[in-house]
C-alpha cells in the first residue's frame, strides 16, 4: 500500500474527525492510499471510533480514490464537469467547456 500526501485533504479528514469526536480520539492520524482511507488513533470506546469512520464516510472518498489511482499511474491532468471537487487534490483540473472542439 503505498501513502500518498494530500495535505489539504488529510486536514479537511481531520477536521470532521475533531468535529464529531472532539477529543476522544488520540494520536489521530489519517493516511491515504489507493485503497481507501486508513484513520490511526486511539480511542476508550467502540462508539467513538465508529463516530471517526462515520465521520470521513460522509467526505468525497470516491474523489480520492480516484486522484490517489491518478497519483500512482502519473496522470496530472482530470477532465471532469466536478472541477469544484478536485481543486483541493492540487492537481490540474480541466472543466469540459474550457476544452475546444
Amino acid at each position: 500500500m503505498s501513502v500518498l500526501d494530500f495535505p489539504r485533504l488529510r486536514k479537511e479528514l481531520e477536521s470532521h474527525v475533531l468535529a464529531r469526536t472532539g477529543t476522544r480520539v488520540s494520536n489521530l492520524g489519517i493516511e491515504l492510499s489507493p485503497e481507501g482511507i486508513r484513520l490511526l488513533g486511539q480511542t476508550a470506546t467502540y462508539h467513538v471510533k465508529q463516530l471517526a469512520q462515520h465521520s470521513v464516510r460522509g467526505a468525497k472518498v470516491h474523489d480520492t480514490r480516484l486522484v490517489a489511482a491518478m497519483n500512482v499511474h502519473s496522470v496530472r491532468s482530470l477532465l471532469t464537469f466536478n472541477s469544484d471537487d478536485f481543486v483541493r487534490f492540487g492537481i490540474e483540473v480541466l472543466h469540459p467547456t474550457s476544452v475546444g472542439p
